[in-house]
């Protein structure tokens, strides 16, 4: 026998880690905007819909798109659609996927072949010994010619009902797959409507009724054969009726579309033919002024969103229960103004279909905050709290402009002051961080090239007029640049100056007198002292620039930490104490770094990297929430690290952080966590986070020496047994997770059973490459 490579099974055991990220409905929303430059077609999206898999779908006018988060798969009438205008996508309970077009129903075959590689494929793969070889798409119609199929249902017995061009349908499918289609006689009067045949909107209610939308008419189908019209002699404005849907509650609720206007209808939920059906109609008197209805959508929490030609509008319930709150987010929050559509993920998260393309509205998302919010400048300096619990932004237009302005956050917007500090203080510093201080008796520090003291006043506005008191530093007179501000427990208040002076310095609030302490740290010259931070011991850490190592000032004496003896390398920029005692590190090259005890006389480090999630070794800035996670803030964003479990989530702008590096992170009193960078302001309230459910995970390619073998469109969960020829020893496998959230990052172990039963190490690629192993068979004597 010769020798042969086997692979007696391929089966690939992965798992993708993803945690979740939620909607903070407010003045910059967390948008994420995907178009052509992504991978679709065309910008204009019309529909989308999720399948059971986790894949979103979308038509953008060119046919039907696919995306699994990563990249998007487009489907054209080259591919064997009907048309490329696509209205709307059914995937049964079965499975079947039927996508309703301008020229037909078609039927999604996975494993199926597109016009071009069937007219390719080789005769030895479509002989009668091989595979039959099916098509991607089959295109159905009722009659001989082609219709346009709007929208689609499929009822409790299986059975998928069909608005189209010509009327209404119901369309049976066969345990063999065999379709047959029935009209269904709707009796709508021929002066009813200009387009009396077509039907554009289906709902089926829970009392088994099936709502039609004719034209401006409303066609109500019971259970027991009847059918009931409604028209504007029943209260119907008039109008094309182009959505309908039943909310949690069981009323029935009409988006309709009339010339550029539209209304929302909240319609009697069991209305009888005698008697009007509309209940009440949403216009411009409440707000509302829509444009077109084009899709009206209820997401988990009750809320009723209409997908309109003006925008995105929210109606929620009132505190009166009578009067909903009515809220439009268009192009002013991030949205595009034109909205054709939208849905929920499994994560709560929002999905719109508009003319910029397809947004992502991530449900617990960062606010943002701007001059709009009454933000003063948007290069955030500082963020930080006086002792009352009042936060305050100190923010600037930038390295080298003349001062800083702090901003008082009332709630809701931002209250702006700049300092009335000498005429002749040109520039402030290039601190940042632990800059500026209202100390314990509401007192206020400001930095120059010398210590400017305010007094206490009753309101912020008064430090435009306030005038302060100079308090010398050493070396103030040679130019020396304050650079870190920081009070300890005794209301001292620490200095640490850079530029043509390098030191550390502590004004004693008992004397008045000004302390040098730069000898006594034992750092090498010109050594920038970088951030403070108390134990709960009452020991100061002191940060420094690299190679001055970490400092302890414990009962009046430093002691000095350097690489050797355990402290993180490059830059100490930020030092945070946890709500277990914990003090943590950020390190410019060394990452997250943590010190369980920080009163032992050892330093003994916990360090987080890259190798264990991390987005960036360069960490700017830490802090935690209330369940103790910890948020590092850094040059791609901010990664959360849940300590218990060591699981890394990583938040991008997409979520809505600011771009630029993230180095100022806090978390204030009402657990409300804040971020800041060069370009601006965000806001994040987190929740508890629950056992994260892995997302599903789908081995959507095969290639064996880099020809490649037929695997569904779709995903598979298991390929197939195969024998290798002895040439061929090289397979890699591609693979994709479907999240509850598409488009979060995820993270991907995996291995080959029967090979390596150990788990790889956590990566975000998905191909891996298999080196198949030679066994000699023998045959028997």
């Amino acid at each position: 026998m010769p020798k042969k490579q086997v692979i007696s099974r391929l089966l690939f055991h992965l798992i993708a880690l993803c945690l979740t990220t939620v909607v903070s409905f407010a003045e910059q929303l967390p948008v994420k905007t995907y178009s052509t430059g992504e991978g679709l077609p065309r910008d204009e999206v019309t529909l989308l819909r999720q399948d059971s898999r986790g894949f979103l779908w979308m038509a953008a006018g060119d046919g039907i798109s696919r995306f699994d988060g990563y990249k998007f798969t487009n489907y054209a009438t080259t591919d064997g659609l009907a048309d490329r205008r696509v209205n709307d996508l059914l995937e049964t309970r079965s499975g079947v996927y039927w996508i309703a077009t301008d020229g037909g129903l078609c039927r999604f075959n996975p494993t199926g072949l597109s016009h071009s590689a069937r007219k390719n494929a080789t005769v030895s793969q479509n002989n009668d010994k091989g595979p039959t070889i099916e098509p991607m798409f089959v295109v159905f119609n009722p009659t001989e010619k082609a219709i346009a199929f709007n929208a689609l249902l499929e009822d409790e017995t299986g059975d998928i009902w069909c608005a189209t061009s010509e009327g209404l349908f119901k369309l049976a499918v066969s345990p063999d797959g065999a379709s047959q289609f029935r009209f269904v006689e709707l009796g709508v009067p021929s002066g009813a409507a200009p387009n009396s045949r077509s039907v554009v909107a289906l709902l089926k209610d829970r009392h088994g009724a099936l709502w039609c939308s004719v034209g401006e008419v409303l066609v109500r189908l019971l259970p027991d054969g009847r059918v009931e019209h409604y028209s504007k002699e029943h209260g119907l404005p008039g109008g094309s009726i182009a959505s309908l849907l039943e909310d949690h509650d069981g009323n029935i609720w009409a988006g309709t579309r009339m010339g550029l206007a539209g209304e929302l209808l909240m319609l009697v939920a069991v209305p009888d033919p005698s008697r009007p059906i509309v209940a009440r109609i949403y216009g411009a008197q409440d707000g509302l002024t829509a444009g077109w209805i084009n899709r009206l959508r209820q997401t988990h929490d009750g809320k009723l969103w209409a997908a309109c030609s003006t925008g995105l509008y929210m109606i929620a319930p009132s505190s009166d229960s009578i009067t909903p709150r009515i809220q439009l987010y268009n192009a002013r929050n991030g949205l595009c103004n034109s909205v054709w559509d939208l849905t929920e993920d499994r994560d709560g998260n929002l999905w719109v279909a508009s003319t910029c393309g397809t947004q992502k509205v991530a449900r617990n998302g960062f606010t943002g905050y701007g001059p709009a919010d009454g933000l003063g400048l948007t290069w955030i300096n500082s963020i930080f709290e006086n002792h009352d619990g009042a936060l305050f932004v100190a923010s600037t237009a930038g390295l080298g402009y003349t001062q800083r302005s702090i901003n008082l956050f009332d709630g809701t917007r931002f209250h702006s002051v700049v300092p009335n500090l000498p005429s002749s203080v040109r520039y402030q510093g290039w601190g940042w961080g632990q800059i500026m201080i209202q100390d314990h008796l509401g007192e206020w520090w400001i930095p120059g090239f010398a210590l400017y003291h305010f007094p206490k006043g009753e309101r912020i506005e008064e430090l435009a007029r306030a005038h302060p008191q100079v308090i010398r530093t050493v070396g103030a007179f040679n130019r020396a640049e304050v650079f870190r501000l920081y009070e300890d427990a005794r209301g001292d208040i620490w200095t640490a100056t850079t530029g043509l002076h390098f030191s550390l310095q502590r004004w004693e609030r008992a004397t008045g007198i000004v302390h040098d302490h730069t000898a006594e740290t034992g750092v090498p010259p010109n050594t920038d002292f970088t951030a403070f931070r108390e134990d709960r011991s009452g020991n100061l850490w002191v940060g420094t620039s690299e190679g001055g190592g970490l400092l302890r000032y414990r009962d009046g004496k430093f002691q000095r930490f350097t690489t050797d003896e355990g402290a993180p390398p490059g830059w100490i920029i930020w030092l945070y104490l946890d709500h277990a005692g914990r003090l943590w590190i950020a390190s410019q090259l060394g990452g997250l770094n943590c010190i369980d005890d920080p009163g032992a006389d050892a330093l003994r480090l916990k360090t987080y990297t890259t190798a264990d999630g991390l987005s960036s070794n360069n960490i700017r800035s830490i802090t935690e929430d209330e369940w103790g996670r910890i948020y590092a803030g850094m040059g791609r964003g901010v990664d959360r690290v849940d300590v218990e479990t060591g699981s890394v989530k990583h938040f991008t702008v997409a979520d809505g952080l600011p771009k630029g590096s993230i180095e100022h992170a806090y978390r204030d009193r009402q657990g409300a966590l804040w971020f800041g960078s060069t370009n601006g302001l965000s806001r994040f309230v987190p929740e508890k986070q629950e056992a994260p459910t892995l997302p599903s995970v789908y081995l959507t390619g095969l290639r064996i020496e880099g020809v490649a073998k037929p695997v569904s469109e779709l995903g598979e969960t298991d390929l197939p047994m195969l024998d290798l020829a002895p040439n061929q020893r090289q397979v890699s496998v591609d693979f994709v997770g479907l999240g509850a959230s598409l488009g979060e990052e995820i993270r991907y172990q995996y291995y080959l059973e029967g090979a390596n039963d150990r788990w790889s190490a956590p990566t975000e690629e998905r191909t891996t490459f298999l080196l198949a192993t030679c066994s000699e068979a023998v045959d028997p004597l």
